[in-house]
């Protein structure tokens, strides 16, 4: 699974509230069904793949993106909330750069990778301290250097200077050889073994950075992290678990979501167990940090039902909510507040997939399905200022007539 996250980004619609009927003398909250999304079509594009969006008021907004072929990478921006959009130039060389946060409304972190995954990578962060002025590569430690598997899949940012990025290997430590996949695994690993999953931690936006192994029993690709408060982080991803020794030589291992946090300021970082029966999160969101909502699937992209977790004491116990009915995958989840989240995801088959759209306006006790606009097959990620402003990332296509495209809602 360690290209996943690499095709496509969201954007979304979310939530209004009603109050309606009374119950044991208190009013409750009904939640009304989202807006339209509208489509971007300054964004669309056939050559590119778009990463994470962060905003930092409901008109300047950011995103990275990539060439689907291997060239150029960069920053795209907006002053008026996604009308109109503008190249930011970065320096040095990227081949996919997924994620993106904002700590201030001047200071910014891309991350990705360069090179090619299970041959030769190695993480790459971007910065900007003047609201996309200019931007300027950072010098990353050497767990996320050259290496087999090397990458940075997510930042999150808090504050000025404090930030948080996930990545490093996500190869079984103990295998040298490539391991195959147990039941539900669609996705073999490549390469050779890698030092494993990293957090990296950061007070001054970038300029030295702190270092922590994810206590993970095998290899892992960490997809996401959020922070709700400066220092104090959830991430989610993929594992590998219950590796063995397989007939006729190598390593078999089973799939299975992973997850982790530290409250210290990333010094300590701790597993975290979300419970059997998923095979991947691949998004986390914190508005606070007690309160944190993950997304993900109990199998790929196509064979699993959509999955949503949410935690409310900081990631020490992980609990299921309740999705709509008809998703396959949950790839993306943005919480603006503790009462108001929006997931995105597909529902189908490889050949033919419907965007799917889910809102909760009362904190996850009931989630509403809502409309997305009929050319977008698949909404991958999403992120909201506010409820009901949000931006989100869409693919138009299927195979090699994808196109990606923005979204507002």
């Amino acid at each position: 699974m360690a290209t996943r996250r690499t095709l496509s980004s969201t954007l979304l619609a979310l939530v209004l509230l009603a109050v309606v009927a009374l119950g044991a003398g208190r009013a409750q909250v009904i939640p009304r069904a989202p807006a339209v999304w509208r489509l971007l079509p300054a964004t669309l594009s056939s050559t590119r793949y778009y990463g994470e969006i962060a905003c930092v008021g409901p008109s300047r907004c950011w995103v990275p993106f990539g060439s689907r072929s291997g060239g150029g990478a960069g920053v795209l921006a907006t002053d008026d909330g996604g009308s109109a959009w503008s190249v930011e130039h970065l320096p040095g060389h990227a081949t996919y750069l997924p994620s993106i946060s904002c700590g201030t409304t001047s200071e910014c972190l891309v991350v990705g990778y360069s090179g090619v995954l299970g041959r030769r990578s190695a993480g790459v962060a971007f910065r900007t301290v003047d609201g996309g002025g200019s931007w300027s590569q950072l010098t990353l430690p050497a767990p996320v250097g050259p290496g087999v598997d090397n990458q940075l899949f997510s930042v999150s940012c808090r504050g000025t200077g404090w930030c948080a990025a996930v990545g490093g290997g996500f190869l079984p430590k103990t295998s040298s050889t490539p391991p195959s996949c147990g039941p539900g695994c669609t996705e073999a690993p490549t390469g050779q073994a890698s030092t494993g999953p990293v957090t990296l931690t950061t007070a001054d936006a970038g300029t030295a950075w702190s270092v922590s192994a994810l206590p993970m029993t095998s290899g892992a690709q960490m997809n996401g992290t959020s922070c709700g408060a400066p220092g104090a982080c959830q991430t989610v991803g993929f594992a590998f678990t219950d590796c063995h020794p397989r007939s006729g030589g190598g390593v078999e291992c089973g799939p299975a979501a992973a997850a982790g946090g530290s409250l210290d300021g990333g010094r300590r970082w701790v597993s975290e167990p979300v419970g059997g029966g998923i095979f991947n999160l691949y998004s986390v969101s914190c508005p606070t940090a007690a309160q944190c909502w993950a997304t993900g699937s109990t199998g790929n992209d196509v064979q699993g039902h959509g999955v949503i977790l949410h935690t409310s004491d900081g990631g020490a116990q992980w609990v299921h909510e309740a999705p709509v009915p008809g998703s396959n995958s949950l790839t993306g989840v943005s919480c603006p507040t503790v009462r108001s989240c929006v997931a995105v995801g597909a529902l189908g088959t490889a050949a033919h997939l419907t965007p799917v759209v889910e809102t909760t306006s009362d904190g996850g006790a009931r989630w509403i399905a809502g409309p997305v606009p009929e050319p977008v097959s698949e909404i991958v990620l999403v992120t909201c200022v506010a409820p009901g402003r949000c931006l989100a990332e869409g693919i138009e296509g299927y195979g090699q007539s994808e196109r990606a495209v923005l979204l507002a809602g």
